[in-house]
């Protein structure tokens, strides 16, 4: 992992010294989370667990670059819910033991908080405890996750 981020890192200020185009706008600091996310991917490969940091951070890269390039990139706070439910679902492909139920969870949260059609879930009036029921719902399910045997 050290090797692919010196090599990432190296390349990355090699470009800078260089005129290229549209330079300033990649050589940013996404592109350091870019470089250590693709370090620990390739460690990945050993040691299962780091899937999730790697997929993470490449994850917040690409979200981060979209933001800055994209004019129709969405910047809500549901595609932060869409990386970890990826990057959890990243780590259960890997270790095929981790993440499965944490990313469905947060999928399907960020399915509603990213989709234009929102009828009952929007309106407090609709639900048990008026607008205190989605974090109430997640602190729930977060001590669940917590506190559930280990297999």
């Amino acid at each position: 992992m050290p090797g692919v981020i010196l090599i990432g890192f190296g390349l990355f200020y090699l470009l800078q010294t260089f005129q290229l185009p549209y330079a300033d706008q990649l050589l940013t600091w996404p592109t350091f989370l870019f470089i250590i996310g693709i370090g620990m991917l390739f460690q990945s490969k050993f040691d299962g667990l780091l899937s999730f940091p790697a997929a993470l951070l490449i994850g917040l890269s690409i979200h981060f670059h979209g933001q800055n390039w994209l004019d129709f990139w969405p910047s809500h706070v549901g595609m932060y819910s869409l990386i970890f439910s990826l990057s959890f679902l990243f780590l259960y492909t890997r270790t095929k033991r981790f993440g499965l139920l944490p990313g469905i969870l947060l999928f399907l949260l960020a399915l509603y908080m990213l989709s234009p059609w929102k009828p009952f879930l929007q309106n407090p009036a609709f639900l048990p405890f008026g607008e205190y029921f989605w974090p109430i719902v997640m602190i729930v399910a977060g001590c669940l996750l917590l506190y559930q045997k280990k297999r």
